[in-house]
Order: structure tokens, then sequence, then C-alpha cells
């Protein structure tokens, strides 16, 4: 069987610096790769445990079904054991290669049941321009809309101070996030009495596409939909370009886009994969 590495592990692959150390297991038949697990430690600081992450798992089509990745699994498990980890986590995208092979393994394993981690929707111009929410947004007259190219000096400050003296938003929706890919265009932040209190910042991820990649609303304007407005505003602007593509990555953490992607952006995507995560607790070591 084979699992693509996800989204959020492609860095691997793209020459950036591994988050631990990296471990590999290969089965051998005939001197001959029949099978390839890649792996890594990643300790968390926080709690001073260590995680054994599978990143790919490859078996030759014609070896499945004979054991070769239940036992690369199950050799990883007892090793990084040994090496102190307390759990495994393997993260993948959803396809019927891994509905009909590798979930019934993980089961097998005694493995979590898998759940969504991530999704990843796509949308192209003519799709997304169907959608009549997009088209119908306006800011109530206290709130201003600005590019978040030209945030200043004296705009920026107090994010971070607020930032400092308590967390007002996810690290994960921060705006200052990925500055050299930042993309004017579509990019934006709102204003209320002139104070930042959001925005939906995107980045350039290829030629034709833009991914929005963070979109975040002070709490006392969550419930009124200010989000919903940034999201259209920004689409609007990519609507009047020539740019077609549209993509996004949401994490299981964040509920309330979640359903938004499912409410509002689902019928009129192009695709959307969907990414989950499985955990194995291991015993102490013996």
């Amino acid at each position: 069987m084979t699992i693509p590495a996800p989204a959020l592990l492609a860095s691997h692959w793209q020459g950036a610096s591994p988050l631990g150390e990296l471990l590999g297991l290969a089965a051998v038949e005939n001197d001959e790769m029949v099978g390839l697990l890649v792996a890594e430690l990643r300790k968390d600081p926080k709690t001073d445990t260590t995680s054994g992450v599978i990143l790919s798992l490859f078996v030759h089509p014609e070896n499945r079904r004979q054991g070769v990745g239940s036992g690369l699994i199950t050799h990883l498990e007892a090793h990084v054991r040994e090496l102190g980890c307390t759990q495994m986590e393997l993260s993948y995208q959803a396809t019927e290669l891994t509905t009909v092979a590798l979930e019934p393994l993980l089961e097998r394993l005694g493995w979590e049941t898998p759940k969504i981690s991530l999704i990843l929707a796509k949308v192209d111009r003519e799709h997304i321009a169907q959608a009549p929410w997009v088209h119908h947004y306006r800011f109530p007259k206290d709130f201003t809309l600005f590019p978040w190219a030209e945030l200043t000096p004296a705009q920026e400050e107090p994010i971070h101070e607020r930032q400092k003296q308590k967390v007002w938003y996810p690290e994960s929706l921060s705006p200052f996030l990925e500055p050299s890919k930042l993309e004017p265009l579509n990019s934006l932040g709102l204003l209320y009495q002139g104070d930042v209190v959001g925005w939906m910042v995107n980045h350039r991820v290829g030629p034709d596409t833009i991914r929005y990649t963070s979109m975040f609303v002070a709490r006392r304007f969550q419930r009124r939909g200010r989000g919903a407005m940034l999201v259209a505003e920004s689409i609007m602007a990519q609507l009047h370009s020539d740019i077609p593509y549209y993509t996004c990555a949401v994490g299981e953490s964040n509920q309330p886009m979640l359903q938004f992607v499912d409410r509002r952006l689902k019928p009129y995507l192009t695709s959307l994969t969907e990414a989950y995560r499985s955990l194995k607790k291991l015993g102490s070591r013996e």
C-alpha cells in the first residue's frame, strides 16, 4: 500500500528541516526491497513526551496482503517504544486504497479509529462566482477594510501587545506567517472604530492559485457574520483578477471554519480532500 504524504507533512520532501530524528525501515525479499516505512521522532517540549510519527508507508503492489505493511509498523512500534516513545501517530489523505487497506490494518494493530485532522478545499473562479453570499455581504459603517500589505507599525504593535497580555487569536491563525508569500491582491485587514479586529491573510502558492491561509475576527464579532464578510470581500477581489484558483486548508481545531466550508463553500468546490489522523498509545518498556 502507499500512504501519500499529506499536505501538512509535505515540507519533509521539499527540503525543509525535519521536526525530529528520521527513521527508516525496509522490508526485503530475495534481495529486493518490497516495502519501506519512514517515520520521525518528535518530542513535545511542553509535556516532555516523544511520539513516533509515520510519514510514509509503501508496499510493492505484488507484495500487498502478505503482512508486509503490518510487519513494518509492528517493528517500528517496538523500536520506538525502546527509544522512549509513548505513542504512535499517522496522518494520511483519504483514498480508496487507504479505506480498503490501511484503515483495516490499523484496526487490527490496535490503533484508534482515524479522525479528520485536515480538509483541503479547492475551487475555481467559475464555480465560486455562483455562490450568492459572495456578492451580498456589506460591512456596517463602523467597520473599515484595508489592504493588509499596508498595515502600519502603529496598527501592528497593538496586535502583538494584546497577544502578549492575553492570547486573543490562535497562533495558527497569526496574520504574520509566511510574510514573503503574502498575496497583496486580497489580503485584508478589518478595523472597528480604528482598531484592528480581524484579518483575511492569503498567500500565493502558484502563478494561478491563492491560498486562503488565515481568517480571524475578534471574539465579540464572531457571531455577527463578520468573518464571512471578510472571506466574501477577499473572494470578490480575486474574482476581479486573472487568478483563477482558490484553495484553503482547515485543521480539526478550527471548528468554525470547518462549519463555514461545509455550509458556504462545499456546494461550489471543485475538490475536497480529507486528511485523517490515527493514534496508538504505547505501553511502557519492560
